[in-house]
C-alpha cells in the first residue's frame, strides 16, 4: 500500500511538473506566433514595394516596345524628348525596384528569433523570387 502511495504522489509531482512545461511552451508559442503576425505584415508591405517598383518596371518596358514603330513618324527634336522622358521613367523604376531589393534585404535581421530563422529564411527566398 505504501508503494502505491508513492507511486500517486510520483505521479501527482509530474502531472505539476508537465502542467508547468505545458504553460511555458503555450507561452512561448504565443510569443512566436505574435512575431509571425509582425513580420507577416512586413512582408506585405515588401511585396506592395515589389509590386508597385515591377509594375513601373513593365510600364516603361511596354512603352519602350512601342517606340520603334512610333519612331518612323517622329521628328528628331520629338525623339529626343521622348527619349529624356523614357531615361526619367527607367531611372525611377530603377529606383523602385532598388528600394524594394533594399527592404527585402532588411526583412528578417538579425533581432528574429532564432525559432522563425527558418521560416523568415523561406518568406525572403519568395520575396527575392518575386522581386525578380
Amino acid at each position: 500500500e505504501f508503494m502505491r502511495l508513492q507511486t500517486a504522489v510520483g505521479i501527482a509531482r509530474e502531472r505539476t511538473k508537465d502542467l508547468d512545461r505545458r504553460a511555458v511552451r503555450e507561452e512561448r508559442e504565443n510569443e512566436i506566433a505574435d512575431a509571425r503576425k509582425k513580420l507577416q505584415g512586413n512582408i506585405e508591405e515588401v511585396m506592395v514595394a515589389i509590386k508597385g517598383a515591377s509594375t513601373a518596371a513593365n510600364e516603361v518596358g511596354n512603352q519602350i516596345k512601342n517606340l520603334p514603330q512610333k519612331a518612323k513618324d517622329m521628328k528628331s527634336a520629338e525623339m529626343m524628348k521622348k527619349s529624356e522622358e523614357f531615361e526619367e521613367a527607367t531611372k525611377s523604376a530603377e529606383e523602385k525596384l532598388q528600394a524594394a531589393g533594399e527592404e527585402v534585404e532588411k526583412f528578417g535581421g538579425d533581432d528574429v528569433d532564432k525559432d522563425l530563422q527558418n521560416w523568415v529564411k523561406v518568406e525572403k527566398t519568395k520575396l527575392v523570387a518575386h522581386k525578380k
